[in-house]
């Protein structure tokens, strides 16, 4: 067995919270988590989507997506309604407020992104994008 910190899953954590550590100042001084980011970027990116497709995309839980979405609806970040088709699912949209909060943190968050060229390549993050995308595509 591999030694503990040598150990593919601990890597990719330890990976994570490097990365995050640059977001998580970001993300704080608007006001949100890096949870609540994921949400309001997959909207901004995707546009409308039921919760489960949220819940997927955004890797979290069914509970922990409706507290997001309960708290961001407060915030009147994103707009909710009832799947039309049907009344069991939710729909999610991000509002004019949630446009412009992402309008605002997008240019932070592509700064991060340059200040960690001084640590990984842009063709480096391909190669890594790359690979992730293999093992990704074993779980489909």
């Amino acid at each position: 067995m591999e030694e503990f910190n040598r150990s593919l899953p601990m890597r990719l954590l330890r990976a994570r919270e490097v990365y995050l550590k640059l977001f998580r100042p970001v993300f704080t001084l608007h006001e949100i988590t890096e949870q609540q980011w994921r949400v309001l970027r997959a909207l901004r990116d995707e546009g409308e989507q039921s919760g489960q497709d949220l819940s997927r995309k955004c890797i979290l839980s069914g509970p922990s997506l409706s507290r997001i979405i309960s708290l961001l609806n407060k915030k009147n970040y994103i707009s909710r309604r009832i799947q039309p088709d049907d009344q069991r699912y939710m729909l999610v949209k991000l509002s004019d407020e949630g446009r412009a909060l992402c309008d605002r943190i997008a240019p932070l968050i592509e700064e991060k992104y340059r200040e960690l060229e001084n640590v990984i390549s842009p063709s480096e993050t391909d190669q890594l994008h790359a690979l992730l995308d293999k093992v990704i595509a074993a779980d489909e």
